[in-house]
């Protein structure tokens, strides 16, 4: 039998936040931040970087090479 890796895309939402003086202020604010590093315990703050929710689903399967 033989043994594939298969790649998927995933969509998946994330959440950070922001102190501003409004909303436009707080998306600026926000679209500047990086991902934060995956741990159970992040390293990042709440308010320093995206924090990711696994709530997505694989889709678009794909094998790079047999």
């Amino acid at each position: 039998m033989a043994l594939y890796r298969v790649d998927a895309y995933v969509t998946v939402s994330c959440w950070t936040l922001v102190e501003a003086e409004s909303h436009q202020e707080a998306l600026e604010k926000a679209k500047n931040r990086e991902l934060a590093t995956a741990h159970i315990e992040p390293a990042e703050s709440d308010r320093e970087a995206w924090h990711v929710a696994l709530d997505g689903s694989p889709t678009d399967l794909f094998i790079e090479s047999d």
